[in-house]
């Protein structure tokens, strides 16, 4: 029987042959890093918390219910947390990835990485975990 690699382990061989693109690993998260900026982390091999920004983010501030099921905007739409286990959640990671990929690329640019005083409030993502929860619980309140 052949084995199944982690949502984490596919989305990472995705992205990470984009150029300039690198992973890092520490404190037990993972990070997906451009130019020396993390763009997203892995709470979970199933989760992943990525930058919201550009015109993805007006979209999502617009109508936040296009979302698919599994996707949660987070700080008036800075962030969303995917779940990768859920119908869309890999393509809205991909997304939102790559739209943060190809703003980085404009010279005025600006908010498309995750702020190192977010990262720092929440280093091990205990506080996402329980946001994330939150999320689950309305979400089968909803579907109950």
């Amino acid at each position: 029987m052949a084995r199944r690699l982690s949502p984490m382990t596919q989305l990472l061989a995705r992205v990470q042959t984009w150029c300039g693109i690198s992973i890092s690993a520490g404190g037990g998260i993972t990070h997906i890093v451009l130019r020396d900026h993390p763009i997203a982390r892995f709470p979970t091999p199933e989760t992943l918390e990525v930058v919201l920004c550009g015109s993805i983010r007006d979209q999502v501030r617009r109508d936040p219910d296009d979302l698919p099921d599994g996707v949660w905007p987070l700080d008036d739409a800075s962030r969303l947390i995917v779940d990768l286990t859920q119908p869309g959640g890999m393509e809205e990671a991909v997304r939102s990835l790559l739209n943060a990929y190809l703003l980085a690329e404009h010279p005025a640019a600006r908010d498309w990485w995750l702020r190192p005083e977010h990262l720092a409030a929440d280093p091990t993502c205990e506080k996402l975990a329980v946001e994330v929860e939150h999320f689950r619980q309305q979400a089968r309140a909803v579907g109950a």
